[in-house]
């Protein structure tokens, strides 16, 4: 059952659609025109002169009958539809313009023609691009106006067909669409998404194109009359081979082919011919055998890979996508053509759809952007960064550059993310210019004086109470966070996030100062020895006045008054 939002899209869609009726046709300038004089300047192609309408009108049907063409624009088709879009917001830290990018993003994925999904109506926009040479178009439906620019988010997305659309040197209103109400409608310029191929630099063309089928129209002709003659040959079961003999009249060969297709018919072969056999009594009689359905002189194979290989080139595709290529050739030369086809079609049009989009449809803060995936050139890239990452290690430990420097390189070549390289800078004491980021505590700029001013000299470690500083610091990081979230301006949140950052990186020194207040001083070895109660002193005494004290008895007692006893 489908939601009701999705059924209040399609119905609002349904009546938004189709710009504002015009009561006529004025003079649309040089892509309306129609040559009087085209049956005649054909001069016997396939195909009316460029540009006419009519000669569209000739490659819609034109690329139907051709099996290559067909199978050509299916590929390409099947390969845009499958790359899928987001709508994403520019600054990802907005929660409002994320949810309101991911809302649009629903939006026109189901919303779009009436309902029936983005992939229907993109599927025959790539359609009319590949095969019309006026282009591809889609109406934008919204709100407003008609006669001026969509007013608020857009309603839907409808494919608009290419040969009911008339392009007008008007900028305001580049397209006229004949509706299915026969009725001409103006489309203004920010309602319509329009685009071909190879533009014409002509100004009286108005921007008509050639597209991939009428560049290739010529040579897929060519293998449709390769098909054709296959089947005149041998789909009409021709005469297989026939013997002449010498002496042999026209009659006779004439009643040897009816015998010989009596006798298919009566066989029940539809395709293949028996062979025809004629003679004569006359002993003196010559057979000479004629193959009568080869299909000398042209080689067929080379024919239809050389085509294949045009057709894919005018596709702007790789030929591998389209046809098996049995040239061979080396791995590095294939994969180079597969890089080069994929900046081609795939990569231009996704391109140039999410531009028109963007400035067109998308809110300024938000952005249209094609997953344009591609594992092989997933796993090139990688092995590329990984190599890159190899070699500035190495100028890393060989001092050639510093970290801040393999960073920026690392940046500049596309592996770090600015934001990245920003929050890494900061971690360690440098702004992304490789300034340290003390300087923030000193600049002048409002944002800086309010949240990164302090009562004493913060930068000044040795000389600040740990947990006071800590107390303040932590203070001055909630009022940042509380003016970043009220705050939609994108210069002022980006300042905001540095002082956020220049807070962090000091908190950080003090954490580590109070870490190293607290700690448990260690004792060594060293230090219980130092410690230990000393033992007193003793005087070394000789030889001699240890035995006078020994003989003198307890030395405590201490010696007689001097008088001798004997």
């Amino acid at each position: 059952m489908p939601s009701p939002r999705i059924i209040s899209i399609v119905e609002n869609s349904v009546a938004q659609a189709t710009g504002f009726e015009t009561p006529s046709r004025d003079n649309d300038g040089g892509s309306n025109r129609f040559d009087l004089l085209v049956g005649l300047a054909r001069a016997g192609s396939q195909l009316s002169p460029w540009w006419s309408r009519s000669r569209d009108q000739e490659l819609g049907n034109f690329w139907k009958d051709v099996n290559h063409l067909s199978l050509a624009v299916y590929t390409a088709q099947s390969k845009l539809v499958s790359i899928t879009f987001q709508i994403v917001a520019k600054d990802p830290m907005n929660d409002a313009h994320v949810r309101q990018g991911e809302d649009l993003t629903f939006l026109l994925s189901s919303g779009t023609q009436f309902g029936e999904t983005w992939g229907v109506a993109y599927a025959r926009f790539v359609e009319d691009l590949l095969t019309q040479d006026n282009g591809g178009f889609m109406e934008i439906i919204g709100g407003g106006n008609a006669m001026g620019p969509i007013q608020g988010m857009p309603t839907s997305i409808r494919h608009l067909d290419a040969q009911r659309c008339t392009r007008r040197p008007d900028p305001i209103y580049p397209v006229r669409y004949f509706a299915e109400d026969n009725k001409w409608y103006l489309l203004h310029w920010t309602r319509v998404v329009y685009m071909s191929q190879i533009s014409s630099a002509r100004t009286d063309m108005n921007g008509v194109g050639l597209c991939a089928v009428s560049r290739s129209a010529d040579v897929a002709q060519n293998l449709l009359d390769i098909i054709h003659y296959k089947q005149e040959r041998l789909g009409s079961r021709p005469a297989n081979t026939m013997l002449v003999g010498k002496g042999v009249t026209g009659e006779q060969l004439m009643e040897a082919f009816s015998l010989v297709e009596q006798e298919s018919n009566n066989a029940g072969q539809s395709r293949y011919s028996k062979m025809v056999a004629i003679g004569s009594e006359n002993p003196d009689i010559s057979v000479e055998r004629v193959d009568l359905n080869h299909m000398d002189p042209f080689d067929e194979e080379t024919s239809l890979t050389l085509g294949m290989f045009a057709i894919a080139a005018a596709f702007g595709m790789d030929a591998g996508e389209l046809w098996p290529d049995s040239s061979g050739g080396s791995k590095g030369d294939t994969a180079l053509k597969r890089t080069r086809s994929r900046g081609k079609f795939p990569a231009q049009t996704t391109a140039a759809v999410a531009a028109q989009f963007n400035y067109k449809v998308i809110p300024p803060h938000l952005l249209m952007r094609f997953d344009f995936k591609d594992d092989e050139e997933d796993q090139q890239r990688a092995m590329i960064r990984d190599i890159r990452g190899r070699n500035r290690q190495r100028e890393i430990s060989s001092g050639t550059v510093n970290v801040t420097t393999a960073r920026q390189v690392m940046h500049d070549d596309g592996d770090l993310d600015r934001v990245l390289l920003e929050q890494m800078e900061l971690a360690d004491g440098r702004l992304a210019n490789g300034n340290p980021v003390g300087i923030l505590f000193h600049d002048s700029d409002p944002v800086y004086k309010r949240h990164l001013s302090f009562s004493f000299d913060v930068l000044v470690t040795n000389n600040n109470d740990p947990d006071m500083a800590l107390t303040e610091i932590q203070k001055n990081k909630s009022a940042t966070l509380n003016e970043w979230s009220n705050t939609t301006s994108g210069s002022k949140r980006d300042k905001l996030g540095l002082a956020y950052g220049a807070l962090d990186w000091i908190e950080g020194k003090y954490e580590k100062l109070n870490l190293m207040a607290n700690e448990p001083e260690e004792i060594t070895s060293t230090d219980i020895a130092a410690r230990a109660p000393k033992k007193p002193r003793t005087t070394p005494i000789s030889t001699q006045q240890a035995n006078s004290t020994r003989v003198g008895g307890n030395s405590s007692r201490g010696p007689r008054d001097g008088r001798d006893d004997g």
